[in-house]
């Protein structure tokens, strides 16, 4: 069956030539989400030996291609009446109808999220919002994060990701020296999407109501408009550091116990948990052994695993 697949020509869609990470780690410091669900791709593909796959930028002649696996952004390059099988990966962006194949991240997506806890924060998830022929494909993880050593009680806590996300007032001077008054550092970068290595506690607490894309002329949205990933939980697990997060349907899909991460959406509910992590061990304790258990749960052996199952069941 491998065969069948290697025999076929398959085209990301990337609008930027994207360098290979092992040749050019530092480009990956942060991806635009059309580079990571595309050109990020291909190049873990490429690095595993297939040389069927071909990173295309969208004005060139598609139709010279069995597959296309595009993101939403490049939506206008794709004709889904062309005789070529096509791929979105649907990231935090509405399904383009009439596409062959959906690839999400969200595992909430096949099977509703059944944990009280869980359910209160996020609902079931996304189980009833996407539809049409969807299939699991990891999302790929920032590339440059680094495994720490966190010690108790903890005294960095460190966020990475865009500024626009978070909940309002978290990286306003006042609330960050009320927490180092009490003992909290927070540390925020906004630029890269991976962390320093100096870190006890990872954190990331959005704003329910989610940002403006311009690209999409509307909201970033975790509903039928588009699922977010459950990738700042894998980097968590794989920098071995507690984690708090805001309600999310792709972490919550994931929630096994309290030490997976802890809740916040809110101001209060956070400054809750940093204090929880620095006045209880043993809750600090077992969340970083849970690190170690869950750290293998992401990797790109089952990202192409998850792609070439996808390519199988598009050329059944």
């Amino acid at each position: 069956m491998l065969q069948h697949i290697l025999n076929k020509t398959v085209a990301f869609v990337c609008d930027t030539p994207l360098p290979n990470y092992l040749d050019n780690p530092s480009r990956y410091d942060y991806l635009e989400g059309n580079h990571s669900a595309t050109g990020y791709y291909y190049w873990i593909l490429k690095n595993f030996g297939f040389n069927n796959v071909f990173m295309v930028f969208p004005e060139e002649r598609l139709t010279d291609y069995d597959l296309i696996v595009f993101h939403y952004d490049n939506r206008k390059a794709i004709n889904t009446s062309e005789k070529y099988k096509t791929l979105q990966i649907v990231t935090d962006r509405p399904q383009v109808p009439n596409v062959d194949m959906y690839g999400c991240c969200n595992l909430s997506s096949f099977i509703p999220i059944l944990n009280k806890k869980m359910i209160r924060s996020v609902g079931l998830g996304l189980k009833f919002h996407l539809s049409g022929n969807l299939t699991y494909i990891p999302y790929p993880m920032a590339l440059n994060f680094k495994r720490c050593s966190p010690k108790w009680p903890p005294s960095v806590y460190h966020y990475t990701g865009r500024e626009s996300t978070l909940i309002d007032n978290i990286a306003s001077s006042v609330f960050v020296d009320h927490m180092r008054q009490q003992g909290v550092n927070l540390r925020f970068n906004f630029n890269d999407d991976h962390n320093m290595g100096d870190e006890d506690v990872y954190f990331c607490v959005r704003k329910k109501t989610n940002y403006y894309s311009t690209s999409s002329k509307g909201n970033n949205v975790d509903t039928k408009l588009g699922q977010k990933t459950a990738n700042r939980l894998y980097q968590s697990w794989k920098m071995r550091t507690p984690f708090i997060t805001s309600g999310s349907s792709a972490m919550a899909a994931l929630y096994k116990t309290d030490y997976d991460f802890l809740l916040a959406d809110t101001l209060d509910e956070f400054e809750y948990q940093c204090m929880r992590l620095l006045q209880n061990r043993d809750l600090f304790d077992k969340m970083v052994e849970n690190c170690e258990r869950r750290k293998d749960e992401h990797s790109n052996v089952l990202i192409v695993t998850s792609l070439l199952t996808a390519f199988e069941k598009l050329f059944a």
